[in-house]
């Protein structure tokens, strides 16, 4: 059996199924903290309904909190999400996904 070409693979094949969420009111210090036990690199702010309404990433921490002094206990994740989410269906082309990644400078 051969591996499916590139411009065959969809999102639904490669994407993250269990994703780690949080409420825009998690303190900084917390999203730290779950993105070190989980071993993930962003986190997803959902509103009180489960919808996404932003995403913070390790570079959002270092370049929003770090670099300013700001004391992560004190921050509540809504002041630096990145906002509104970016997302594709899952049935998109990952090539058509990367394209819009590209766009979007989302890295």
């Amino acid at each position: 059996m051969s591996s499916p070409r590139v411009e065959e693979i969809t999102v639904e094949d490669v994407m993250t199924r269990d994703l780690i969420t949080v409420p825009p009111t998690t303190t900084i210090d917390k999203v730290a903290v779950l993105m070190k036990e989980h071993n993930i690199g962003s986190i997803i702010i959902v509103d009180d309904k489960g919808n996404p309404v932003g995403i913070v990433t390790e570079r959002d921490l270092v370049v929003k909190v770090l670099a300013n002094n700001l004391n992560s206990s004190d921050v509540q994740v809504k002041s630096i999400m990145s906002s509104p989410v970016i997302s594709v269906n899952v049935k998109a082309s990952l090539v058509d996904a990367a394209k819009l990644m590209a766009r979007r400078n989302i890295r």
